[in-house]
């Protein structure tokens, strides 16, 4: 069977995305550039035998006024500063 890729034709078809679904990829984006920010910071780190492994925590949102990142530990339920 042949396609229209197999034929060297591409096509785009429009997807439409629901305001909830928006706001939902948007947090995982923002929530991997957190990470990311954090672990170059030393908020966070990449060393999963560090005291503040990166997959120890989760992403709760940012602090109002001051734009902050914040983590909580997945087990303790602590704040990271």
């Amino acid at each position: 069977m042949t396609t229209d890729h197999d034929r060297g034709n591409t096509t785009t078809e429009e997807i439409r995305l629901d305001a909830e679904t928006v706001a939902c990829l948007k947090a995982v984006s923002d929530s991997g550039q957190a990470f990311g920010k954090a672990i170059e910071q030393g908020r966070l780190s990449d060393d999963e035998n560090a005291p503040h492994y990166a997959g120890h925590y989760m992403f709760m949102g940012y602090q109002g006024g001051t734009g902050k990142a914040l983590f909580k530990h997945i087990d303790t339920r602590m704040y990271i500063d």
